[in-house]
C-alpha cells in the first residue's frame, strides 16, 4: 500500500494537544484512557487509513488511524519512547 508522504500535514488532529493521543495509564499495568474526542478526530480524520498504516509498520505506542497500540496487535511499555515520537511529529 502506497502512503501520501504528506499525510500529516492533512491529519484532523494536527496541532491538537499531544496528550490526548498519548495518556499516562491511570494506574501501573492498566492501559491508557483515550479522551472520546481522540475517536471522534479520527473517525473524521481524512488520512486516517495512512496513519495506522504508519503505526502499524513503526510499531508506535499512543493511538494513531483510529486505532490503540493492543488493537494495531501490540503493546510498547517505553512511555518515553512514545512521548519523545510525538515531540518530533509535531502532534
Amino acid at each position: 500500500m502506497l502512503m501520501n508522504k504528506h499525510w500529516r500535514e492533512q491529519a484532523a488532529c494536527k496541532g491538537m494537544d499531544t496528550r490526548l493521543f498519548f495518556p499516562e495509564p491511570k494506574s501501573l499495568g492498566l492501559a491508557p484512557v483515550y479522551d472520546p474526542i481522540v475517536r471522534t478526530t479520527c473517525a473524521a480524520c481524512p488520512v486516517k487509513n495512512d496513519c495506522f498504516t504508519n503505526a502499524k509498520m513503526t510499531k508506535s505506542d499512543g493511538f494513531w488511524g483510529g486505532s490503540t497500540p493492543t488493537q494495531r496487535g501490540y503493546r510498547i511499555n517505553d512511555r518515553s519512547k512514545a512521548a519523545k515520537t510525538a515531540k518530533q511529529l509535531g502532534r
